[in-house]
């Protein structure tokens, strides 16, 4: 039987910023953003990656989609490496995975409208007159659920509100049809109620489409609404991976604990009885320790913690989890 291979999967992937960079500089010191992750994504499905600001989230985003090169490893999108593309392959690509950036102020352009915003993909890669780019800007407004679409083609994004301009950045991410959707915090800066009708348009679209996210979030239980599988992230490695019902039963790694705890739940009968509070102060991401990264917060480390990096391993199917010690 042929296995299939996954629409996308990361392999090993680091993203080090050296420091000094000036011509006189010897430092060899770096900001380790990413370091050694590796991920699958399966066709249709969405994956959440969560974590703290800092904890490399958005720069492994935008490794996925090509707007970062890694320090090391590789990421492949339906078999192929996507840094070895050159060429009209390389804007090829772009057709077929996108991204919806964390904030629609910065990411719109002021000065253009959104008929121009809309259009632009159409016209760029030579998919359609200028005619027909103006319809399917139309008929994207309707996926959107921004009706009538007249009343929004000729605004300007300063003439939208926050929600209206991230259905906007939605529309223009799935314009050109792709597979895979790089969603950065997408509904971090909306307000509570529309948050949930956007997260709601976005299943919606992913059902319609057969889209496959990659769901960046600080927020577990957002990314709980949408995801199938869940990745937590910490200091620019991933500290526990599993489908998402089953991270939510049974949290093994104490940041991942950590996260559950610090986000409010409104009956106070669902809280658990084990404390998750952190302890002390993170390591700097510049040259961090090559022991476990969590251990100057942990309050469950031992001797053990601090003398080598523990490794992602299962502990029970599909459950995986960077911890010497998992609860």
């Amino acid at each position: 039987m042929r296995i299939l291979a996954p629409l996308l999967e990361v392999r090993a992937v680091k993203k080090y910023y050296p420091l000094g960079r000036g011509l006189l500089s010897i430092s060899k010191r770096a900001v380790h953003a990413v370091d050694g992750v590796s991920l699958r994504l399966e066709t249709g499905t969405t994956l959440g990656l969560v974590g703290e600001s800092g904890s490399g989230k958005t720069t492994l985003g935008r490794i996925i989609v090509g707007l970062i090169h890694p320090t090391e490893g590789s990421v492949m999108f339906e078999g192929q490496e996507i840094f070895s593309l050159r060429g009209k392959e390389q804007f090829s690509l772009r057709t077929k995975m996108q991204i919806i950036f964390q904030n629609p102020e910065a990411s719109l352009n002021p000065r253009k409208t959104v008929r121009h915003v809309l259009t632009q993909p159409f016209l760029l890669h030579r998919l359609a007159t200028r005619s027909e780019a103006d319809e399917r800007a139309y008929h994207l407004l309707e996926q959107v659920k921004l009706t009538p679409p007249e009343l929004y083609l000729d605004r300007y994004p300063h003439q939208l509100s926050g929600g209206q301009k991230q259905r906007v950045a939605i529309a223009r991410a799935i314009a050109l049809g792709p597979k895979l959707v790089v969603a950065d915090e997408p509904v971090s800066s909306l307000d509570m109620s529309v948050k949930a009708s956007v997260l709601k348009l976005m299943n919606e679209i992913q059902s319609n489409l057969g889209l496959s996210y990659f769901l960046i979030s600080h927020d577990l239980y957002m990314t709980r609404s949408i995801s199938k599988i869940v990745a937590v992230m910490y200091a620019g490695r991933i500290v526990e991976l599993a489908e998402t019902d089953e991270l939510f039963r049974h949290p093994a790694h104490p940041y991942t604990q950590a996260l559950l705890a610090s986000t409010p739940v409104p009956d106070p009968a669902i809280a658990r009885g084990v404390s998750r509070n952190v302890i002390g102060e993170p390591f700097s991401p510049i040259d961090p320790p090559d022991y476990c990264r969590f251990s100057s917060r942990c309050p469950y480390k031992q001797d053990k913690c601090l003398q080598r990096s523990p490794q992602l391993e299962e502990i029970r199917k599909d459950h995986w989890v960077e911890c010497f010690f998992p609860l």
